[in-house]
Parts: structure tokens; sequence; C-alpha cells
């Protein structure tokens, strides 16, 4: 990984602990909790944003939140006894999948070193109609 990706990617990594509690690595698993409306699963009825943060701040994956559900208040652990179903499958869809065969992304040769705005929004305007 270049020094500009490596740097990037470390304060896009402090950013999310600073605002969410967790690792970039662990946001499949605060998904599968709180669920996703924009790739429509529901995750965890009842277990929003802050709650699935919280829990996976705390026990690092689903696994581990559930293993400790005798440890959460009663209505949360409930909520997720109920929901395990939900949260496993919102795990499964919220995972980038990066084994597909013949597949190899360069990340060196697929970086952005300069973005022209104005050949980009006449793009938008004329090819697609913004």
């Amino acid at each position: 990984m270049s020094k500009i990706l490596q740097q990037d990617y470390q304060e896009y990594s402090k950013l999310i602990e600073e605002e969410f509690g967790v690792r970039p690595s662990q946001w499949v698993e605060v998904k599968a909790l709180k669920g996703d409306a924009s790739d429509n699963y529901p995750g965890v009825a009842g277990i929003g944003p802050k709650t699935a943060c919280d829990l996976i701040a705390k026990y690092e994956t689903l696994e581990n939140v559930y293993q400790h559900l005798g440890e959460l208040p009663e209505n949360t652990a409930r909520k997720l006894a109920e929901g395990t179903e939900s949260a496993g499958l919102g795990k499964k869809l919220a995972t980038i999948v990066q084994d597909v065969p013949g597949v190899h992304l360069n990340l060196e040769k697929a970086q952005i070193l300069k973005i022209d705005w104005e050949q980009g929004a006449d793009f938008m305007r004329g090819t697609l109609g913004f």
C-alpha cells in the first residue's frame, strides 16, 4: 500500500473510531445489528446505531455479543435473542466478498490523485442529464 493510501486509511480509521467507537473493520458487525435501509436489511428490531456501536465496541464481534447476552440488560438481550436470524443475515449481506476468482485490484493504479470537478460536472449534465 502506498504511503498516501496508508495515510488516508489511518486518518479514516481514526475518524471512524472517534465518531462511532469502533474500528472500520468492525462496521460489518455494527450493520448486522442496526441494519441498513439503503441495502434493505433490517438488522435487529429495536437495536439502533448507538446501541449497536456500544455493543461492538465492548464485545468486538457479533458472535461475542451473542455469547454475552446474560451480561446485557434484559430488554436488550431479549431483542437480540429474537433477532438472531436477522443479525446473522445482516452480517452476511454487509460482508464484502474479497476472494472473487479472476478479479485482482491494484490499489496503486486505482488511486485518484487529481479530480477535474468541471469535467465531472459537464459529464453529469451532458451525458447523464443532471
